[in-house]
């Protein structure tokens, strides 16, 4: 294995250990009735106008079925509304509901917080550069 692929196997590790150690964070500091993932269903549903599990199960490259029992969690607690689409009546539509919303707007508070908190190690300019490199990871991608 060369430096540099060495290098990057470092950095898919650390993305993974502060990914996980921000969501047990996150977790620990309120009592969120919400998975990471139906969290980021949740967010889909909240950014396209009609989702349907099709389309989140696509997004999400999952089974329908997973999607499915995500979508169900979040209909039980009242996050996310199933509506009868209006084209064809034999599907469902996914709509975000004011619970939903509200829940989506503490968390992303919460998560901005605890964010901060692990960032707080890195001066202003080291954090501009943080997000230079990644948004230029991001526009090659």
């Amino acid at each position: 294995m060369t430096k540099r692929q060495k290098a990057i196997e470092n950095i898919l590790n650390n993305f993974q250990v502060i990914k996980n150690k921000m969501y047990f964070k996150f977790i620990s500091e309120g009592a969120h009735h919400i998975t990471h993932s139906q969290w980021f269903v949740l967010s889909i549903v909240e950014k396209t106008d009609k989702a349907s599990v099709k389309d989140i199960a696509k997004i999400l490259g999952i089974t329908q079925s997973a999607a499915t029992q995500l979508v169900n969690g979040l209909v039980d607690n009242k996050y996310v509304a199933r509506t009868t689409n209006k084209k064809d009546r034999r599907e469902t539509d996914l709509c975000i509901s004011k619970k939903g919303k509200k829940q989506l707007i503490l968390m992303k508070k919460k998560q901005v917080a605890t964010a901060a908190d692990f960032f707080k190690v890195l001066s202003e300019k080291e954090l501009r550069q943080y997000l230079a490199i990644q948004n230029k990871i991001l526009k090659h991608l």
